[in-house]
């Protein structure tokens, strides 16, 4: 009952510090702490979950939950893109060691999202510990993603500005939609009836793709505007 409660008090921190994070000015100091809180928040969600996904649990509708794989994958891709956004705006750049080692966290939860995948697709009724296979093709393969950028970072660990926030503002934005998927989906039998339609319930998670969208098309303007302007001002 503690890790549950721990659970949830972080989780719902982390939707708070994230969707103060996404809202305040970047680079200020209310960017910065709410992104650093967001980023302790989610490796207590995500550690927990992880956890309790991994044993017998009761839900906070009274449920005796079995362990969900699906859910030990979602928990562990969510602190590794919270912890590898953060690392990536520090003012000390990380060792190569540390993107070694977050290297091979990213393939570790990318082949058993995979893995988990087909195992979904082989049983009988098509699902994994109840969840659709499609959920650990999806986490499986966010992971996999993730940790080709943090494989590129050790062959080329010198990066520019637009990529290092680039890489920050999705992997932090995925992570907070995670975070609102498990909270507002995950437990939506807590939810009072009126209020338990998934459309509605969907829309904070829809809300942290859609702001990761908009930051990043904004950067891609941004950066294609620069270059069209760079051979006027050699010329």
């Amino acid at each position: 009952m503690l890790a549950l409660t721990i659970h949830i008090v972080a989780g719902a921190l982390a939707l708070a510090a994230g969707g103060v994070a996404l809202v305040a000015l970047k680079g200020t100091r209310l960017h910065r702490r709410s992104g650093t809180l967001f980023t302790g928040a989610m490796l207590l969600m995500g550690s927990t979950g992880a956890g309790l996904a991994a044993i017998d649990h009761y839900s906070l509708a009274g449920e005796l939950l079995a362990p969900k794989r699906i859910s030990i994958v979602a928990g562990g891709l969510s602190v590794y893109l919270a912890v590898t956004a953060w690392l990536t705006v520090r003012r000390r750049p990380a060792p190569a060691l540390l993107h070694l080692a977050t290297t091979a966290v990213g393939l570790v939860i990318g082949v058993a999202g995979i893995r988990y995948g087909l195992l979904g697709l082989q049983s009988p009724d098509g699902l994994l510990d109840g969840l659709p296979p499609q959920m650990a093709f999806l986490f499986g393969g966010i992971a996999l993603l993730a940790m080709a950028g943090d494989a590129r970072l050790l062959l080329v660990p010198e990066t520019g500005a637009s990529y290092r926030i680039a890489r920050h503002l999705w992997r932090m934005c995925c992570a907070l939609a995670i975070a609102a998927a498990a909270f507002f989906l995950g437990q939506m039998k807590v939810f009072p009836p009126s209020l338990r339609h998934p459309g509605l319930l969907a829309l904070p998670v829809l809300l942290s793709l859609l702001s990761m969208t908009v930051w990043l098309l904004r950067m891609a303007w941004a950066s294609w505007r620069s270059r069209c302007r760079e051979p006027r001002q050699a010329h």
